[in-house]
């Protein structure tokens, strides 16, 4: 996600002036989803088409090392939510993002509608799983994307 990227450069932006009454303190929400179904979601994408799936986890590993360093130097002014968290519990995830930032989050009495889609990540793990099974080649990539990894993912708490 581009504001993962940007983060660091942005609370700078955001923050000139703020000497003189002028700046503002950004606040960010990262939104972390499984690399597999991260990379399968993306080859929809245009620009994406022809990557392989070794190189749509690759960048998610890169993506996921600067988001590391912007929580890191950002602390507080940032909230970082799983996917797989958020649609499992739409209301707790989402009061603690809020509590994190500061903002009063939904009481226990209070009405929280969503339409959020349980477990995003079926079809696309479906899909790759499909793949798996049925081509040489892809169970070979899969090897190599364990093998390369599994180690960030599990930084993040992902099992490859």
């Amino acid at each position: 996600p581009t504001n993962a990227v940007t983060a660091r450069w942005l609370y700078k932006l955001f923050n000139l002036g703020k000497e003189e009454g002028r700046g503002v303190s950004p606040r960010f929400v990262f939104v972390q989803r499984h690399p597999l179904a991260t990379a399968m979601s993306q080859k929809k994408w245009p620009r994406c088409k022809g990557l392989s799936n070794f190189d749509l986890v690759a960048h998610w590993v890169e993506v996921s090392r600067r988001m590391s360093v912007a929580v890191k130097e950002l602390g507080s002014s940032v909230a970082v939510v799983k996917l797989e968290d958020l649609t499992e519990r739409p209301k707790a995830e989402v009061n603690k993002v809020l509590q994190g930032l500061g903002v009063a989050p939904f009481g226990k009495k209070e009405e929280f509608k969503t339409r959020i889609r349980k477990d995003p990540n079926k079809r696309y793990q479906d899909a790759y799983c499909r793949q798996i099974y049925t081509n040489s080649n892809v169970r070979m990539e899969h090897v190599r994307i364990k093998d390369a990894f599994s180690k960030a993912a599990k930084e993040w708490g992902y099992d490859l």
